[in-house]
């Protein structure tokens, strides 16, 4: 038995997501017309790179995590 149910994202939730797919999509090199495939490829370089660039350092800024997150989880 699943605890979870779909439901339909709220206004407030849908204009966020757009505005941080507005925002992230030129950081990673994306517009809004790449195709679903390259955003995948981009995304992955981007963690796979961020990874490797951080593999033996500790970043305490939330708000960088965070934003890095948002980045990727909206593309």
């Amino acid at each position: 038995m699943s605890y979870y149910q779909e439901k339909p994202m709220s206004p407030e939730a849908q204009s966020e997501l757009a505005d941080w797919t507005s925002y992230g999509y030129p950081i990673l090199g994306l517009s809004s017309d790449s195709p679903p495939d390259e955003a995948i490829r981009t995304v992955g370089h981007s963690i796979d790179t961020w990874r490797t660039e951080h593999q033996n350092s500790s970043i305490e800024d939330p708000e960088i995590i965070n934003e890095r997150s948002l980045t990727l989880g909206t593309a």
